[in-house]
C-alpha cells in the first residue's frame, strides 16, 4: 500500500522493492524513483502508464525479463521506474519449478547465450 501512496505514483511505469541480501540495513534512502532496474520477481505495473509508453514484456525473453522491462521503460521519455527501500523481500530458492530448464542451461556456460535468453534462438 505504501507504493500505491506514492506521490508520484500515477507516473510510475513499474515499481518494486528491495530484495534483501543480508545487506538491507545499509540502505540510506527509503525510495529510488529512476534509479535502479533490478526490480525482478516483485514488481508492480501500471498498465495504463506501460500502455501510454507503448512498452511490454518481451514474450520471447526466456529469463531476465523484468530488467528487460525496467530497461525499455527507462528508455522512454517520461518513463519512470520506482523502487520502494523502506519495505523488502527474501527470494526462496528452491532450484525447481518453471524455470528448472533455463536454469540448467545458464549454469552450463560462464556467458549467457542469444539461445538460452531468446526463446528459438532469435533476435
Amino acid at each position: 500500500l505504501a507504493v500505491q501512496r506514492h506521490p508520484e505514483i500515477c507516473g510510475i511505469a513499474v515499481a518494486g522493492f528491495l530484495r534483501d541480501r543480508g545487506l538491507s540495513r545499509r540502505i540510506q534512502s527509503e525510495w529510488v524513483l529512476d534509479g535502479s532496474m533490478a526490480l525482478q520477481k516483485v514488481a508492480l505495473l501500471n498498465l495504463v502508464r506501460l500502455a501510454e509508453l507503448d512498452t511490454e514484456y518481451c514474450s520471447k525473453l526466456r529469463k531476465s525479463e523484468d530488467l528487460a522491462l525496467c530497461y525499455d521503460v527507462s528508455q522512454r521519455q517520461g518513463g519512470h521506474i520506482l523502487k520502494a527501500q523502506c519495505y523488502c523481500y527474501r527470494a526462496l530458492h528452491l532450484e525447481r519449478g518453471g524455470a528448472a530448464e533455463v536454469r540448467a542451461e545458464s549454469r552450463s556456460n560462464a556467458f549467457a547465450t542469444v539461445e538460452e535468453l531468446v526463446q528459438g534462438g532469435d533476435l
